[in-house]
């Protein structure tokens, strides 16, 4: 075996095995679900990591992994949330209703639509749980929690304005995005 195929091989490994530690420890979804998402993305890695607080209350950590550890729009990436206190359903999808509200062009017809997925996609969020979504870059959105299979949607403008929430350059959350991205304070 060449000297080079041995690195590629060897990164590719080092890749999977951090790609795998990162999904067990933080997806907290089944074993099976775990492989698949490894499977469909091998090479997810850290990008950053902060908490989301409200009024004092911590309500969850969130952490950023993308391909190859390098987020930009248009590639594979997804955000882990670790709920630190419990959280239902219905407060969830309409915090996450008035955010994607209040971007840019975004209509009351796209809110009513968003709203049917997120009604799918999101469950009542226990201390201690938690979910990932991924965002795919073919504009596919995947929602896993716990055990259940993943839900699914092609649905590339809801992906693009959900992921704005946390990660755009208008975000509600401008210290969290720093953290999530991995960049010093301006």
């Amino acid at each position: 075996m060449s000297s080079r195929r041995l690195d590629r091989v060897m990164k590719r490994f080092g890749l999977f095995r951090r790609s795998a530690f990162i999904i067990c420890l933080l997806f907290s979804c089944s074993a099976m679900a775990a492989e698949g998402w490894r499977a469909q993305l091998p090479d997810m890695s850290l990008v950053g990591s902060g908490r989301l607080q409200v009024f004092f209350i911590d309500i969850y950590q969130l952490t950023l992994v993308a391909e190859d550890g390098q987020y930009a729009p248009g590639r594979d990436f997804a955000l882990v949330f670790d709920y630190l206190t419990s959280v239902s359903k219905a407060s969830i999808i309409d915090a996450s209703l008035d955010k994607l509200a209040d971007q840019d062009r975004v209509s009351a017809a796209d809110i009513k639509q968003w709203r049917a997925l997120l009604n799918q996609g999101i469950d009542d969020m226990d201390k201690g749980s938690s979910a990932i979504v991924i965002f795919f870059k073919d504009g596919r959105v995947g929602f896993v929690h716990g055990t259940a299979a993943p839900v699914m949607f092609n649905a590339p403008k809801f992906a693009a304005k959900f992921a704005a929430i946390w990660l755009g350059q208008k975000t509600a959350y401008p210290g969290l995005r720093r953290q999530l991205l991995g960049v010093s304070q301006p």
